[in-house]
């Protein structure tokens, strides 16, 4: 067997693999006696069917298939011994002057077309400059997160004034046409009412300022809008009776539960930080802004990334590749990919590839590793920021965050992503130690106002990239 290959220009070449019967003989020969053994036909035993039948019946298939291992790993091996930098697979030579036939054929010659990875001399220097912006914590907004604390660890509680969201008891009556209690109508003593919840906002007003004790005249079928699940509930009569009831009720309140936030204090500061590990007020103030700018950290290092891959691509441009066989490759693996559609979508799908490329040659340069460590360490981060959304500030429980992260890394298709983001970030430290950062405070509001650092994902998702 023998495997050469030459060089057609820079981002291409041509693979020839040569087989002769020799190099797979032995292995098809073993092949035809492992069928013969299990050969079932009628007017023989099993395993006794003459071995010029089974090679009539089965040599052409049992060759092929051994020849086309032989061809695959033959590539394979040139390839990796000899560090050939590809794109995608290797892909048939359409212009093949020998077709292969199985049936006549004993020695074989395949060729093959290979898309060859460009050298882009990526480098970073002092001399380039990227900006690098701290996000401002603003005394309002250790305010907004001293509330949310309160605000998440409050109770129920008695209330002598009404407060959106509390929970009244109190006598219902139904009144007449002059505002006097029906004869004979609705009165329930331990009537619930939400106010805040009515769908009349002037009904709603009446209970503004209200004290236990207060009678506020309402109608409960403005108040909710003739809503008739409501109005049963409240009125305690049957759904359909409940909409023609229209006039007015008495409702004197006699008891009036609130949620009301946790006070600030050092019990809220102990819950919140760990018992003793603030005293004060200040020192509170202090523990929550370290905490809302490490949780602001990973906004400022995407937008790094965002910035240093613009300048790395600047850096690369739109390199020499062969796009004839790129679009091959993108038709032949994409299940849904037409000739139109990959046109249509190349560019964006090369944009991707040579970020690939810048990226394949920073960590030759710079030496990077990726290992399960830093794996796991990428996973606990994306738990870490999507429970943050939902959590007030505060660490939580390492058990927790592990457990979590392992059980997304048992998800074979988030490994990829998570190993990708691994590279990226170590490439961004490594980035930090070289250039020149132009470090300046900016305000939230400002900092938006930059546009969200996209996630690194494939341009055309429905297109398969060529992988280098």
């Amino acid at each position: 067997m023998n495997v050469t290959l030459q060089n057609i220009d820079q981002v291409s070449a041509r693979l020839t693999v040569n087989i002769q019967k020799a190099d797979y003989q032995e292995a098809a020969n073993k092949s035809l006696k492992k069928l013969r053994q299990s050969a079932q036909m009628p007017g023989f035993r099993r395993g006794m069917v003459p071995m010029g039948l089974i090679k009539k019946m089965y040599e052409k298939s049992v060759r092929a298939e051994e020849v086309n291992k032989l061809l695959s790993e033959a590539t394979y091996n040139y390839i990796k011994e000899n560090k050939v930098r590809m794109l995608g697979e290797p892909l048939p030579d359409e212009e093949q002057q020998q077709p292969i036939d199985f049936d006549s054929q004993e020695d074989f010659e395949f060729v093959l077309d290979i898309a060859l990875a460009p050298r882009l001399g990526i480098s970073l220097t002092a001399d380039d400059h990227l900006p690098y912006y701290h996000i401002d914590v603003t005394p309002e907004a250790i305010d907004q997160a001293i509330a949310r604390e309160a605000q998440s660890r409050g109770s129920f509680q008695e209330v002598d004034t009404f407060i959106p969201n509390a929970l009244l008891e109190g006598q219902l009556t139904q009144l007449d046409a002059d505002g006097q209690p029906l004869p004979d109508g609705i009165s329930i003593p331990d009537a619930k009412m939400m106010p805040t919840y009515m769908k009349d906002e002037a009904e709603r007003a009446k209970f503004d300022g209200a004290h236990p004790g207060d009678t506020i005249t309402l109608n409960p079928h403005t108040a909710w809008q003739g809503n008739q699940a409501e109005l049963a509930s409240l009125l305690q009569v049957d759904k359909e009776v409940a909409t023609t009831i229209t006039g007015n009720f008495s409702y004197r309140i006699n008891s009036m539960q609130g949620y009301v936030p946790a006070a600030v204090d050092q019990k809220l500061f102990d819950q919140v930080c760990g018992e003793g590990k603030v005293a004060g007020e200040d020192d509170f103030r202090a523990y929550i802004k370290e905490q809302i700018e490490a949780a602001q950290q990973p906004a400022s290092e995407a937008r790094l990334l965002e910035d240093l891959r613009t300048l790395l691509m600047q850096k690369a441009g739109r390199p020499q590749l062969a796009d004839h066989l790129l679009k091959r490759i993108l038709i032949e693996k994409g299940k849904d990919n037409t000739p139109e559609k990959v046109e249509a979508e190349y560019e964006r799908s090369i944009e991707a590839l040579v970020w690939h490329l810048v990226k394949e040659e920073l960590v030759e340069a710079y030496a990077i590793k990726v290992d399960d460590a830093d794996v796991l360490e990428e996973a606990k981060a994306v738990v870490r920021a999507h429970y943050a959304q939902y959590s007030q500030y505060g660490p939580m429980p390492e058990e927790f965050v592990e457990k979590t992260a392992t059980e997304l890394l048992a998800k074979e298709d988030n490994v990829e992503g998570l190993v990708d983001r691994a590279i990226e970030r170590k490439i961004t430290a490594q980035a930090k130690q070289v250039v020149s950062l132009d470090e300046q405070t900016i305000s939230p509001e400002d900092f938006a106002k930059l546009g969200r650092p996209a996630e690194e994902e494939s341009p055309a998702e429905e297109t398969a990239t060529p992988e280098a």
